[in-house]
């Protein structure tokens, strides 16, 4: 296949002005394979008719130089007759009876090709079996002949070579095996046949070449014609989608368009009946849009009076609406939401409001105008002025109240120690002492809330770094020192925990002092303080004295203190408490300080 596409050539045929460039073999005159087949019907299309005619003018020639026989041969015309009537003119009958068979197509180039040699082969045995006269005037006949083959019956080039070779090569071999042929004549007669052998060549390649280049056009032509039929069927379904998505646009911007007014409508509805004021205004200040809530809040009879008479310059203070927008651009935020400024009505009275700022940029970032949304808080900015000044007055009432209970206490403390002094009594003097003690943890909660800018929380931490510490120098002799060892955490907890907490602590520190460390020896205490992943507050308290009996329960003991703890923890702080003996005694409290409210 590759092979026979080489001996192919890519040859320029042209028709007008126009050129072309055709794969054609050109020796035998044939297209590449599968172009061919196509050029063979055809041709065969094209040809029959003409092919027929061709039959019918030969076996007319043939027939009708018999009447050249009886004049110029009458010797031998009966035997002229016979090759004529006889062999070739009904050879040439059947080819054309032939040619209206529908598998005439298959073989009609052999048909013809037949044809032509019976024709030719025919004169050649005239010329052999005629007198002299004859064979040197007969020889015309080959000339028709050849004319008939190269340009009438319509044989490929290949075939009509091969036809008109067979039957110049049988006349040479005809002549020259006759002894008396005289050189000269047959040398002229030689050279005619092959001059119009060679003619006839020249023509029918000439005739295919010409043949083929009209179908390769209508090959082209109709190649064409198909790609465009196939465009525009592929353009009128491109122009049918086309025209249904036009139309479709058409009506979607038709339900857009409708959709818009509505929205329109209803949107300068709620603009105009909305509670709230609404404004629309450009950089310079001018208002575009404004409805008649506003105009309301700024004191003006209507919309239209507050849009021609007025800026938004003039509705506020100094230059805050330029340092407002300086904000604004600089953070490049495109909405500010719910902050509170203070403008001017008409006739110069203060008001605040509640304003939300929206802008609607350019396509090239800069801004178009302004969305605002206005609502009068001037009442709600009132009574906020007034509650923050009740509340200032009520703190200032509570320290005072706090800080006169801890003087109290404090007083309570001074005399119930003055008092204790008096009795001799070891056991009443140190149950005084608790007491006291005691006294003093609450005073010094009182004292932290005084100090606190918080009054409903104190924090924890403070709370016990100087309350344990003022406790322990109560109890510690010279003879015996008991160190303190703290880790702990910022907590905060309100004075409903604060109270019973430091009335714990001190339980705690002083069953240290009576029963962990006999005889004033030296010990220490552990307090560690956290809040727990829960939020909760934890607090470790530990010792490293002599501990207690692992089988004793120390909620059944008969010691007041204790029990106090337990139920101090479990009953007012609603927490948990558990403890055990390692080389001391160790106690975990844990409660949430959630249970009690904050206070204001």
């Amino acid at each position: 296949m590759n092979k026979k596409r080489r001996n192919h050539k890519k040859l320029q045929i042209s028709i007008g002005t126009e050129k072309f460039r055709v794969l054609l073999n050109p020796q035998n005159l044939s297209f590449p394979k599968e172009l061919e087949g196509k050029f063979h019907r055809d041709y065969y299309k094209s040809s029959l008719m003409m092919l027929r005619y061709s039959f019918m003018l030969g076996i007319v020639y043939y027939a009708g130089f018999a009447l050249l026989d009886n004049y110029a041969l009458p010797e031998i015309k009966f035997q002229l007759y016979t090759i004529r009537f006889v062999v070739v003119c009904p050879v040439i009958l059947i080819v054309l009876l032939m040619s209206y068979t529908k598998k005439f197509y298959k073989w009609w180039q052999l048909a013809a090709f037949t044809s032509v040699m019976v024709s030719g082969l025919g004169i050649i045995v005239m010329l052999v079996i005629a007198p002299e006269l004859g064979r040197n005037t007969y020889y015309a006949g080959i000339i028709l002949v050849l004319i008939y083959n190269y340009m009438l019956v319509k044989l490929r080039f290949i075939w009509s070579s091969v036809a008109g070779f067979i039957i110049f090569a049988s006349y040479v071999f005809a002549m020259l095996i006759f002894p008396d042929y005289q050189p000269k004549i047959f040398g002229i007669n030689t050279f005619f046949l092959f001059s119009a052998n060679l003619l006839g060549m020249f023509g029918g390649y000439t005739l295919e070449y010409y043949s083929r280049r009209d179908f390769y056009f209508r090959y082209l032509l109709d190649k064409e014609r198909k790609k465009v039929k196939m465009d525009n069927v592929g353009l009128e379904e491109i122009v049918h989608e086309k025209t249904k998505e036009l139309k479709e646009d058409i009506r979607k911007r038709k339900e857009i368009e409708i959709a818009l007014r509505e929205s329109e409508k209803k949107y300068r509805n709620i603009i105009t009946l909305a509670p709230i004021g609404f404004y629309q205004s450009i950089p310079n200040g001018e208002i575009v849009t404004a409805n008649d809530e506003l105009a309301a809040i700024l004191g003006f009879d209507s919309s239209s009076e507050l849009k021609e008479s007025c800026n938004m310059k003039d509705l506020y203070f100094a230059n805050e609406r330029e340092d407002l927008i300086n904000k604004y651009d600089e953070f490049s935020v495109e909405k500010i939401r719910n902050i509170e400024v203070k403008f001017k009505k008409k006739d110069g009275t203060p008001i605040w409001v509640l304003l939300t700022l929206q802008s609607v940029k350019n396509l090239d970032g800069t801004t178009k105008y302004y969305d605002g949304f206005v609502i009068d808080i001037t009442n709600i900015k009132n009574k906020e002025e007034e509650i923050q000044h009740n509340l200032e007055e009520k703190n200032l009432l509570l320290r005072e109240l706090y800080h006169r209970t801890k003087n109290n206490m404090q007083v309570i403390a001074s005399m119930l120690k003055i008092k204790g002094r008096m009795f001799k009594n070891e056991i009443l003097q140190k149950t005084i002492q608790e007491i006291v003690n005691k006294i003093i943890s609450m005073s010094m909660v009182h004292q932290k809330l005084y100090e606190a800018r918080n009054l409903s929380q104190i924090n924890l931490k403070e709370y016990i770094e100087d309350f344990v510490v003022h406790l322990m120098s109560n109890y510690n002799s010279k003879d015996s020192s008991v160190t303190l060892r703290l880790q702990l955490e910022n907590v905060q907890i309100t004075i409903d925990s604060a109270v019973p907490m430091g009335i714990i602590i001190t339980e705690l520190v002083s069953n240290v002092y009576k029963h962990a460390f006999p005889n004033d020896e030296r010990g220490e205490i552990y307090i560690g303080l956290q809040k727990t992943e829960t939020g909760n507050v934890k607090i470790s308290f530990s010792d490293n004295g002599i501990g207690i009996n692992s089988n004793e329960d120390l909620r059944t003991m008969s010691n007041i203190g204790l029990k106090n703890v337990f139920s101090l923890v479990e009953y007012q702080l609603r927490g948990k408490i558990e403890y055990h003996v390692n080389k001391g005694l160790h106690w975990n409290i844990e409660f949430s300080d959630n249970v009690y409210k904050k206070r204001i």
